[in-house]
């Protein structure tokens, strides 16, 4: 179940083991609290550890946006690498 996502969406592939990950979600962490992007325009995905470690590792570094668990996303998109970040208008990717 998805949250209400505004018309511009990013989402961020990410992994718990990937420093370059984290500076980017500390960015865009950054950007909502300094309101330059809303917290519903900002998806987070981490596709290669199990709900649980993502759990535990987010109850010690709480981001304000949403993050959701969806694996087989990656095969469908191809994506193979941490971070990737997806441009999303209104549904449709508009840069990768």
């Amino acid at each position: 179940h998805f949250p209400p996502l505004d018309d511009n969406v990013i989402t961020l592939f990410w992994a718990i083991c990937c420093g370059p990950c984290k500076v980017h979600m500390a960015r865009l962490q950054n950007s909502v609290k300094e309101g330059k992007i809303k917290s519903s325009q900002i998806i987070a995905i981490d596709p290669f550890e199990d709900q649980a470690t993502v759990k535990k590792f987010l109850a010690k570094e709480p981001y304000d946006f949403t993050f959701i668990h969806a694996p087989k996303v990656v095969h469908a998109l191809k994506i193979e690498v941490t971070p990737t970040t997806l441009f999303v208008d209104r549904g449709e990717i508009t840069q990768m």
